[in-house]
């Protein structure tokens, strides 16, 4: 929850998407993706939205300051954290 608490996903989260886009957050290290921006889970209601469109980075330059989870981040070719 954020400082008002809402549930939120929060941009800079590290993320797992599988093959069929699918995204959950990451657990160990395997996450593949990161939270381009912020999504108020509360504004999305389970029975009349049940997927929420989430953009999300696969490929680029990250800091590594500005992720939640940075540790979660499965190391691969894509995503390049660098310091700040």
């Amino acid at each position: 929850a954020d400082f008002d608490g809402v549930k939120t996903l929060k941009k800079g989260t590290v993320v797992k998407m599988d093959g069929d886009g699918n995204v959950t957050v990451a657990s160990a290290a395997d996450g593949n993706g990161i939270v381009f921006n912020t999504i108020k889970l509360d504004d999305y209601d389970e029975d009349t939205d049940p997927y929420v469109n989430v953009a999300v980075l696969v490929h680029g330059f990250v800091r590594a300051d500005r992720l939640v989870g940075a540790d979660r981040l499965k190391a691969n070719d894509l995503i390049h954290v660098v310091n700040k």
